[in-house]
C-alpha cells in the first residue's frame, strides 16, 4: 500500500502522544529546539545506516532479507519515532498540524525507501531505485499528505473552535458535545468524498480518448449498474505500471483508472475482468465496509487501552513509564493487532468477493484467472507472494477454480462477508453502549446530580459546611463508581470555591477569614476524597489536590497539613517524573519547601516552569510563570515563606 498503512500507524502514535509535555531540557535551549536538533541528527543518522545497509544486500542479495526489508526498516523507524513523540515530546511540540507531527517519520521512510530500492535493483528488479522510490512517493505518499492537509484544515476550521466552544460550555449543553463528535466524522467523510477529484490529478491521470478500449469499459460499467464520472488513463510514475482502481465514494467524484500499460498488454476479455473486480469494490460497498472498520477499530483500541495499560505496569521495561505513555503504546498496538488479523480476513473476503464480481461481468472464472496471472507476470510479482489483504494469487486462482466447479461456493462466501459486516456492526454497536454507560466526567456532573438528588441534595451540605458525616455514609453504601463520582464533584467544587476566592480577593472583596473557612472545610471533607480507588491516575489527582491545598493553600500549614503532604510526597514525586507535569513537580517543591528542603524544591519549581509552557493552558500561564519565578526566588532565601497562589497581585506574600 506504498507505506499509507506505516503513516496511519504513526499517525496514531503522534497523536496519543499529543498531550505528553517534552521533558527538562539538558541543554537550556527551548524545548522545542533541542527536540528538532535531536530529531534532525537522528534521520541524518538513520539514512547513512540504511545506505550502508543496502550496499550489504547488493553485494548478499538474499531474497529473504530483501523481502524483509520493508517491515524490519518500516518496524525501525515507528519504534524510533514512538521514543521521540514519548520521551522528547513531539507529538505535543508539533501537535498544531499532522503533517509537521509527521514530518521526522517521513524523513526515515524516503531513505529507506530508496535504499530498498537500490538492493532490489542489484537483484534484478529492471527498474531503477530512483523510479521504485518516484512509484511509492507519487501513488501512496503524496495522496496521503494532501489529506492530512486537507484534515488539518479542518481541524483549524472547524473542529478546534467547536471543541474550544464546548470546553468552556464544560457539559451544559450536551448538544456541543454531539456537533463536535459529528463535525469530527463529517470532516472525514467529506475528505475521503473529494480526495478522488485531488488523487486523479496529482497522479497525472487524462480523460482516455475515444477507442474500443473506453467503449469496452463503458459498456461494462453501463452492464455493471455502476455510475462513474470518467474514464482515465493512468501513465506510470516511472518504468512500467500494471493496475487499475475505481476510486469515489459517490458517483459524482467516482474515477475508472486503467494503467496504459494495462490497456496495452491486457486482451479484452482480461481488461473485463479487471473492470469486473474493481467495479465489485463499489457494488458490494467495500469502501464504506473499510471505513466503518476503522472507526470501529480505532473506537476499540482506545477503549481498550486503560486496561491494557494497567497490564503492561506489571511488564519488566514497562514499570517505569508513565500510565499515559503506556496507555499510547497500548492504542497503538491494539490498532495494530485489529488491522493486521480483524481487518486482514475482512479485506480477503471483500477481495475474495471482487474476483467473483470481476469473473462475472467477464462471463467466466477463467477470463478472471488468466487476468490474475497475466498482472502477476507482466509486474514481476511471484504467484505465490503472500499477502495479508488479498491472498497470493496463485490462493486467488485456485479459489476461481473452485467456484467454476461448485457453483454454490459463491453464494456460500457472500454469505461469510455479510456474517463479517455483522460482527463489525455489532462490535460498533456494543462500543457505543459501552460508552453511553461510561461514568460522565467532571463538565457533566450537573446533569448526573439531577439523576441522583440524594447525593446532589448531601454534596451541598458537606461542601458548604464541612458536615461531612452523612455524606460519607452515603458513600458508603453506593457502588465505587457512584464514589468516585462524588470525590471527584468534591475536588472539583473546592477548586471553583478556591478559583473564586483569588478572583475576590485581588479585587479587594475577600477576606482572610473566608480563606480560613475553605481550609477548613478542606480539610473535614478530605477523608472522603483520599480514598483510594481502582484508578491510580485519579488517586495521584486527587493527592495533588490535597497535598497542595495543604502547603500552598495557607501562610501557616498545621502539623497535620504537613503530615497530609508529606504521605503524599512518593507517590506525587514518581507522578511528576513520569508524567512530566509541571503542576506536580510544583507541589513537589512546596512540600519540600514546607519540609525545610530548599535546593530540592528550587530544582522541583525551575523544572515546572520549563514544563509549563507545554501543559498549562494560555490564560493561566503567565500568572502560573510568576508564581513559580518567585518561588525559585524564595527558595534561595533561609528566612523567606512560601509564596502563595491566594497572594492578591501587586502585593508580595510577606507582606
Amino acid at each position: 500500500m506504498f507505506g499509507i498503512l506505516p503513516l496511519i500507524f504513526a499517525l496514531v502514535i503522534a497523536q496519543t502522544a499529543e498531550h505528553l509535555p517534552p521533558p527538562p531540557t539538558v541543554s537550556g535551549m527551548a524545548p522545542w529546539l533541542e527536540s528538532v536538533l535531536v530529531i534532525i541528527a537522528c534521520v541524518v543518522a538513520w539514512a547513512v545506516s540504511v545506505l550502508v545497509a543496502a550496499r550489504f544486500l547488493r553485494s548478499n542479495r538474499s531474497p529473504r532479507l530483501l523481502a524483509m526489508w520493508d517491515a524490519m526498516t518500516t518496524g525501525a523507524t515507528l519504534g524510533i519515532f514512538a521514543l521521540w513523540c514519548y520521551e522528547l515530546g513531539w507529538g505535543q511540540i508539533a501537535g498544531f498540524s499532522s503533517l509537521v507531527q509527521l514530518a521526522p517519520f517521513i524523513g526515515m521512510l524516503i531513505p529507506a525507501w530508496y535504499a530498498g530500492g537500490l538492493a532490489w535493483s542489484a537483484a534484478g528488479d529492471r527498474r531503477p531505485a530512483v523510479e521504485l522510490l518516484a512509484m511509492r512517493l507519487k501513488f501512496g505518499l503524496l495522496p496521503a499528505l494532501v489529506a492530512l492537509g486537507l484534515f488539518d484544515l479542518a481541524r483549524w476550521l472547524v473542529v478546534e473552535p467547536l471543541f474550544k466552544l464546548e470546553q468552556a460550555d464544560a457539559g451544559a449543553h450536551p448538544m456541543l458535545s454531539l456537533l463536535l463528535m459529528a463535525a469530527s466524522f463529517g470532516t472525514v467523510f467529506a475528505v475521503l468524498l473529494i480526495m478522488p477529484m485531488a488523487v486523479v490529478r496529482l497522479w497525472g491521470a487524462r480523460q482516455m480518448p475515444a477507442s474500443p478500449e473506453r467503449e469496452l469499459i463503458e459498456d461494462g460499467c453501463r452492464r455493471a449498474g455502476i455510475a462513474v464520472s470518467r474514464i482515465m488513463t493512468w501513465p506510470p510514475a516511472a518504468g512500467r505500471l500494471y493496475n487499475a482502481a475505481v476510486m469515489g465514494m459517490i458517483p459524482r467524484f467516482r474515477y475508472v483508472l486503467f494503467s496504459t500499460d494495462l490497456l496495452r498488454d491486457l486482451p479484452n476479455d482480461q481488461l473485463t475482468a479487471v473492470l469486473g473486480h474493481e467495479l465489485g469494490h463499489i457494488k458490494h460497498r467495500h469502501l464504506w465496509i473499510y471505513l466503518l472498520f476503522l472507526v470501529v477499530s480505532v473506537m476499540w483500541s482506545w477503549g481498550l487501552s486503560v486496561p491494557a495499560a494497567e497490564l503492561l505496569a506489571v511488564v519488566p521495561g514497562f514499570d517505569h513509564i508513565g500510565f499515559e505513555a503506556r496507555q499510547g503504546f497500548a492504542v497503538v498496538m491494539l490498532f495494530l493487532l485489529f488491522l493486521r488479523f480483524l481487518f486482514g480476513v475482512l479485506s480477503r473476503a471483500c477481495e475474495r468477493q471482487a474476483d467473483l464480481a470481476g469473473a462475472k461481468l467477464a462471463g467466466s472464472t477463467e477470463a478472471m484467472r488468466q487476468a490474475l496471472l497475466s498482472v502477476s507476470v507482466l509486474s514481476g510479482q511471484p504467484v505465490d507472494a503472500p499477502s495479508w489483504r488479498h491472498h497470493s494469487i496463485r490462493e486467488r486462482m485456485a479459489y476461481l477454480a473452485t467456484v467454476q466447479e461448485d457453483p454454490e461456493a459463491e453464494p456460500r462466501h457472500h454469505g461469510e462477508v455479510r456474517r463479517l459486516l455483522l460482527m463489525v456492526c455489532l462490535l460498533l454497536v456494543v462500543g457505543i453502549g459501552t460508552i453511553a454507560m461510561l461514568p460522565m466526567g467532571l463538565g457533566s456532573a450537573d446533569a448526573w446530580l439531577d439523576d441522583h438528588p440524594e447525593t446532589a441534595e448531601l454534596l451541598d451540605h458537606a461542601t458548604d459546611t464541612g458536615a461531612w458525616k452523612d455524606l460519607s455514609i452515603h458513600m458508603a453504601e453506593v457502588d465505587d463508581e457512584q464514589a468516585q463520582m462524588i470525590r471527584m464533584i468534591i475536588t472539583q467544587r473546592m477548586q471553583e470555591r478556591f478559583v473564586n476566592y483569588q478572583t475576590e480577593l485581588n479585587a479587594g472583596r475577600a477576606t482572610t477569614s473566608e480563606a480560613q473557612e475553605l481550609y477548613a472545610i478542606r480539610g473535614l471533607l478530605y477523608p472522603l476524597v483520599a480514598q483510594p480507588s481502582d484508578n491510580p491516575d485519579f488517586d495521584v489527582y486527587m493527592a495533588n489536590n490535597a497535598a497542595y491545598a495543604a502547603v500552598a493553600g495557607t501562610s501557616e500549614p498545621s502539623a497535620e497539613d504537613l503530615e497530609i503532604a508529606r504521605s503524599a510526597l512518593p507517590m506525587l514525586n514518581r507522578a511528576a517524573h513520569h508524567e512530566a507535569s509541571s503542576a506536580y513537580h510544583d507541589t513537589v517543591g512546596a512540600i519540600l519547601f514546607r519540609l525545610g528542603k530548599r535546593d530540592e524544591a528550587r530544582n522541583h519549581f525551575s523544572i515546572a516552569s520549563q514544563l509549563a509552557p507545554r501543559d498549562m493552558p494560555k490564560d493561566r500561564l503567565g500568572g502560573f510563570l510568576d508564581l513559580l519565578q518567585r518561588r525559585i526566588i524564595a527558595s534561595g532565601k533561609p528566612e523567606a515563606t512560601l509564596p502563595l497562589e491566594l497572594a492578591p497581585s501587586g502585593q508580595s506574600d510577606e507582606d
